[in-house]
């Protein structure tokens, strides 16, 4: 893979970093990227333009269904970009 499509690679990834898991919602999907990215409760709640529990709820089904808490959820996201640079 040249280093352009790398590059295309991973914006991809930043941009839906969660895309591979079908069981979420866009909205779960949204919230584990932000969740992976660092943000805290209060920050994705104003990002997604809802409340912090809504924000919580979110977090909840993404960690019941795929089994990944906030920092599983970061390791994820950097795992998928450090296989796109091996590659």
């Amino acid at each position: 893979m040249d280093p352009i499509e790398k590059l295309q690679k991973i914006v991809s990834i930043l941009n839906d970093p969660f895309s591979d898991c079908p069981q979420l919602t866009e909205r779960e999907r949204e919230a584990a990227k932000l969740a992976a990215c660092g943000f805290k409760l209060k920050a994705m709640g104003k990002v997604m333009g809802i409340s912090v529990s809504t924000a919580g709820d979110y977090l909840s089904k993404v960690k019941k269904k795929i089994k990944l808490d906030k920092s599983q959820l970061t390791q994820a996201l950097i795992s998928k970009i450090v296989e796109v640079l091996k590659s």
